[in-house]
């Protein structure tokens, strides 16, 4: 069974792969054990992502967009808040993305079937050490 150790390595290794100096990339998912999202189902038909799900999730999304650096990190990485390091966020690195709005041009090119709250699946975020 995948555990919270497994998660935990994984989202080291990936912000060990991230430059935090600021630069534009984008959030694609934001999970922890246990959450319910009533706007996303995991593979078994469930709104409950456990921790098997958002490594799922994750191994899903870096498929997805294999031409692009997506890692897994800590929510607490990019957040002053510590209690968000059991939030398990998925980034993907382009490179190139010089502003909020070339973030927001990414996330229309790459989810254009994604029409309202576009948001929710694509959010840029600077990657800085809060």
């Amino acid at each position: 069974m995948l555990t919270a150790a497994t998660l935990d390595a994984a989202a080291d290794e990936g912000l060990a792969s991230l430059t935090m100096d600021g630069h534009w990339a984008l959030q694609l998912a934001s999970k922890f054990d246990g959450i319910i999202d009533i706007s996303q189902t995991t593979r078994s038909g469930s709104h409950q992502f456990r921790y098997p799900d958002i490594m799922d999730e994750f191994t899903r999304l870096e498929r997805t967009f294999s031409d692009t650096p997506v890692v897994l990190i800590h929510g607490a990485n990019i957040s002053s808040i510590q209690r968000n390091r059991g939030v398990f966020v998925t980034i993907a690195d382009p490179g190139g993305l010089r502003s909020r709005a070339d973030a927001l041009a990414w996330c229309a090119d790459h989810f254009p079937e994604v029409t309202y709250d576009r948001i929710n699946v694509c959010y840029p975020r600077r990657l800085r050490l809060d």
